[in-house]
């Protein structure tokens, strides 16, 4: 997590304006998309790619966004070992 003067004035870079408001950013124009993942990559930031043009499902999503930030075999399931799909049904969490 970058850290950031609190007593400087509102940066201009983009590492701070990216997460002044949320954590989430979407960006509309490919190109502010480009110049913004440079500028991360160039100032070292750690960029994660992750292709979301196969996911059908919010299931998907979270399975591939899970194995690119290598997140635990527990990603996803509730305190008594059960994952929730993408109906809401629960089903027992798989082994990693």
């Amino acid at each position: 997590m970058a850290a950031f003067d609190p007593s400087a004035e509102l940066s201009p870079q983009p590492g701070y304006r990216l997460v002044a408001d949320s954590f989430a950013t979407l960006l509309w124009d490919r190109g502010v998309l480009e110049g913004t993942v440079n500028w991360l990559s160039t100032n070292g930031y750690q960029i994660v790619s992750v292709p979301a043009g196969s996911w059908q499902s919010t299931a998907d999503m979270h399975r591939d966004i899970a194995q690119a930030l290598d997140f635990p075999g527990s990603y996803g399931t509730t305190a008594r070992g059960q994952r929730t799909d993408q109906s809401g049904s629960r089903q027992p969490a798989r082994q990693r």
